[in-house]
């Protein structure tokens, strides 16, 4: 199935305007993979932001486009400031993308480039092709005479040159889009092959005025003589002495039938020799007309064209449709323009998407089954149905007239303009002819002729004129019923714009929460990165305090009392280096490791941190079984799960007082005791809650406690994120939290935790024996902190290894260099002044590559472990580290080279 979505936009933010037209695009394809892309854009916005956001979105996208004069569009309509995007999901057709380049120097290479990329993603032979080339330096014939040469013969060709402006090549270049690449002077093709099913229609608008004339005369793209008078004579013959060659009077070429054409535009003149320049060749020998529209007829001709040309030859259901109209007929058409796709919306159905965009060359064959040819002010309209559609096929029929229209508005106009086109020719007739009176006295036959023609003209004035009033007097009783109708809708009007008003007044309420969450959220983001700063300065004081710490206890007897005094000192340091984590997993800087855990610990620990910032007159209550078992958690997460809910239970209690209750035990929920917490499943539990005798909680509040910034405290007591924090670290554990309040009664958190299976419980691992490996390679250390400096190099010193320890991580770098081979193994800091340590360690595997670093960091954000991975270094370490874990690492990254 083959479906396609199409979504237009107007802007002068580049961004703003392409992630609308995606979100629409997707919200129509419900959720379906798109194969296949085509974009239209204005110059004025980025182009290359607009593919590399469509690619964000869809990386494996095929999609092409480019710049035009106006897009057109189903969604939208038509604007010449807009971004018009179409997206096809293609699952039973092949749809391949190609482009090439310089088509204004080597065309045949850039068509050949061009065809064999699309060709690359085609099983079956191309069907179709759409072509959008630099309308303004390319060659048009050109690229299309080397399309029909590579293309299968069957293979229909439709497509636009674009462009901005036709006539003003020195000021304006133009684009075209393949992929993410924003290309000059090129094609870009896609080729549809499968079940595919077309129909198209050409309306030029233009009508041949005058004699046809032969051309005679030719220079390359110039026409110098037709029949037997020069170029610029034949146009002052029929247009008179004064006129002069423009784009509203283009040459009608008669081509493939005496009563077919295509047009063709002048785009300049010589006073001197007589000669027209057009864009394109001209064949020698070919008939010619002038011709001339205007904007009525132009308007007129569309609806006419596509019902008397377009629906007759469609015996399928079209899927997607394509537009190429020409910029000059945007501009004769003028604030009128947008009647070209209203009126094609009619006629093949509204719900079809259809996207295009004014060109300075339309190309589509002259008739079905003929050669295409490019051609100049001329809308061409595609209907294509893309795979399997409707089994029961269906013929587009024009829509009807709608009953709500005046008759008057399209009877009237028509006939009055078809009278004015009779009286406007015989005017031109008698005005040429007085440059020939000796004709008019002499032919007798073209004077009776011309006077039975104008009485012919006057009867059919004089009839046209009687229907018209007729059509007045049906109009007049029409209008009172139009005004009775329109004052029914105008009170519905009035009932949905007090609706809206309302709507507007509640939109801006909730705009004003979202600005002061926006806020909230600034402060809460700003306060972590203030604390993971502060965290990165802590972790570099507690290197030296555990690491001589560590030191000293290692040499001391384990009778001596000193040691146990130390032994609290490192104590405290690892809690301390737990505390650095806890902020900078608040900072968002690291991720949380779960580990098999006995909770009982850490809630003793938090309510003890907790007694001694808490009201004397709340009492704290602990029921805690401290052989309940096992659960995979993060400490520092738990921690503040009870922090939070701990301190909130304060809160409810700092004005009366009252018991804080602390339960812990394990739990094996049935099927029925599991539904009473809502959508737990049934199992083995452990089973935290948490209870205080405070003001409790209204319903209302309490549905809505787990959201994002929502708090009742007053404003400095509360961020309203402590609960939806607590929810979402439970919810990481798998674990799940409910809560009962009674208002006066007070409130209950109740946490289950998974318990770990028995099994699980015997894997957990014990802490091992200190097993502290030593070596005698040479190492060069480097960090910009001279405590830690002289901490490794004793601490390494001890353990065998030869130290060469600096704080600077240039002079490191000049040491290296001097003697690439003299160093082992290096280690240095990451955040130093000069050369960061990704840097130097980039700058020393380019002099020595395969050379074993090591990367100490405050925190753990400074480099991802992928990215040192990608550029060499062996290991990431974060600071603080103990003497076992920097020995076992150095040995690491050594034995990667053994």
């Amino acid at each position: 199935m083959v479906r396609a979505a199409v979504a237009q936009y107007e802007g002068i933010d580049s961004l703003h305007v392409v992630r609308k037209a995606i979100a629409t695009c997707q919200e129509k394809l419900q959720g379906a993979q798109p194969t296949t892309g085509i974009l239209f854009a204005n110059d004025a916005l980025d182009h290359s932001a607009l593919l590399t956001e469509v690619l964000t979105h869809y990386p494996d996208l095929d999609i092409v486009g480019c710049c035009t004069a106006g897009e057109i569009s189903s969604g939208h309509g038509f604007s010449d400031d807009s971004l018009c995007l179409m997206l096809i999901c293609a699952d039973d057709i092949e749809i391949g993308a190609g482009f090439g380049e310089f088509t204004s120097t080597a065309p045949g290479k850039a068509v050949e480039n061009a065809v064999a990329m699309a060709r690359k993603k085609l099983r079956s032979p191309e069907k179709l092709c759409l072509v959008f080339a630099d309308g303004i330096v390319g060659k048009h014939v050109d690229i299309l005479h080397y399309l029909h040469r590579e293309l299968d013969g069957e293979c229909s060709i439709f497509g636009g040159m674009s462009g901005l402006q036709r006539y003003h090549y020195d000021e304006k270049r133009t684009t075209q889009f393949f992929g993410p690449r924003v290309l000059t002077d090129s094609c870009v093709i896609l080729l549809f092959a499968g079940d595919i099913k077309i129909a198209h229609s050409l309306c030029n608008s233009w009508k041949p005025i005058g004699q046809r004339s032969v051309i005679t005369g030719t220079d390359g793209s110039t026409v110098t003589r037709i029949g037997d008078m020069s170029a610029l004579d034949f146009y002052h013959y029929y247009l008179g002495p004064h006129s002069h060659p423009a784009i509203e009077n283009p040459f009608a070429v008669y081509d493939q039938g005496e009563n077919l054409y295509y047009l063709r535009v002048p785009t300049g003149y010589d006073n001197r020799t007589g000669a027209i320049a057009f864009p394109v060749p001209l064949p020698l020998g070919a008939s010619i007309q002038i011709t001339e529209t205007s904007r009525e007829r132009a308007i007129a001709d569309i609806t006419e064209t596509l019902e008397k040309g377009l629906v007759p030859a469609v015996d399928f259901t079209p899927n997607i449709a394509f537009v190429f109209s020409c910029d000059i007929r945007k501009n004769i058409l003028g604030t009128c323009a947008d009647r070209e796709i209203e009126a094609i919306g009619r006629i093949i159905k509204a719900d079809i998407p259809t996207i295009g965009f004014y060109t300075l060359g339309e190309i589509a064959p002259l008739a079905p089954m003929t050669r295409s040819i490019v051609h100049h002010c001329t809308l061409v309209t595609l209907l294509v149905e893309a795979g399997r559609t409707h089994p029961q096929r269906k013929t587009i029929m024009p829509a009807p007239a709608s009953t709500e229209e005046s008759p008057l508005r399209f009877k009237s106009s028509d006939s009055i303009a078809e009278a004015k086109r009779s009286i406007d020719f015989l005017e031109r007739k008698l005005h040429r002819e007085r440059y020939c009176r000796e004709s008019l006295e002499t032919n007798k036959e073209l004077n009776i002729h011309l006077f039975k023609m104008l009485n012919q003209e006057l009867r059919n004035t004089n009839s046209e004129l009687e229907t018209l009033n007729r059509e007045l007097q049906t109009a007049r009783e029409h209008l009172e019923k139009r005004v009775a109708e329109r004052t029914i809708e105008l009170a519905r009007a009035n009932n949905e714009l007090q609706k809206e008003i309302l709507e507007r007044e509640r939109t801006f309420n909730e705009k004003e929460i979202l600005e002061a969450q926006l806020h909230q959220s600034n402060k809460m983001e700003a306060l972590g990165t203030l604390a993971g700063g502060i965290a990165h300065d802590f972790n570099n004081l507690l290197t030296p305090i555990i690491g001589y710490t560590e030191m000293i206890t290692r040499v001391l007897a384990s009778s001596d009392p000193n040691r146990d005094n130390l032994l609290q000192v490192l104590k405290a340091g690892k809690r301390a280096k737990e505390l650095t984590r806890q902020i900078l997993l608040f900072s968002r800087k690291k991720k949380a490791s779960l580990q098999p855990l006995e909770l009982h610990g850490i809630i003793k620990e938090a309510v003890k941190l907790l007694r001694s910032t808490i009201p004397r007159t709340i009492e704290i209550d602990q029921q805690i079984d401290e052989h309940c078992g096992h659960v995979l958690a993060d400490p520092s997460q738990i921690h503040q799960v009870l922090m939070n809910l701990c301190t909130n239970a304060a809160h409810a209690m700092e004005k009366e007082g009252g018991i804080l209750t602390v339960r812990l035990a394990p739990v094996q929920l049935t099927a029925i005791q599991s539904s009473q917490f809502g959508d737990i499943p049934p199992g083995s539990y452990l089973r935290l809650s948490l209870a205080d005798t405070g003001c409790g909680m209204e319903d209302t509040v309490m549905k809505r406690i787990f959201e994002p910034y929502f708090t009742t405290k007053e404003v400095g007591k509360g961020t309203g994120m402590g609960l939806a924090v607590t929810q979402a670290i439970v919810n990481n554990h798998n674990g799940h939290i409910a809560v009962h309040s009674k208002p006066g009664k007070g409130t209950e958190f109740t946490v289950f935790f998974p318990c770990l299976d028995k099994s699980d419980d015997c894997g957990i691992e014990q802490e091992p024996a200190l097993d502290i490996p030593g070596g005698n390679e040479h190492i060069l250390f480097v960090d910009d902190e001279p405590m830690i400096v002289q901490l490794n190099l004793t601490l390494l010193g001890q353990l065998g290894y030869r130290v060469t320890a600096v704080t600077s991580s240039r002079e490191a770098l000049e040491l290296f260099t001097a003697q690439p081979a003299a160093y082992d193994l290096i280690i240095t800091d990451q955040t130093m002044p000069g050369l960061t340590g990704e840097t130097l360690a980039q700058k020393i595997l380019e002099l020595r590559p395969q050379t074993p670093i090591i990367l100490c960091t405050g925190f753990s954000a400074a480099i991802s472990e992928q990215e040192a991975a990608r550029i060499g270094i062996r290991l990431c370490l974060t600071k603080p580290l103990s003497t076992e874990e920097m020995a076992k690492a150095i040995r690491s990254a050594l034995a990667k080279n053994a």
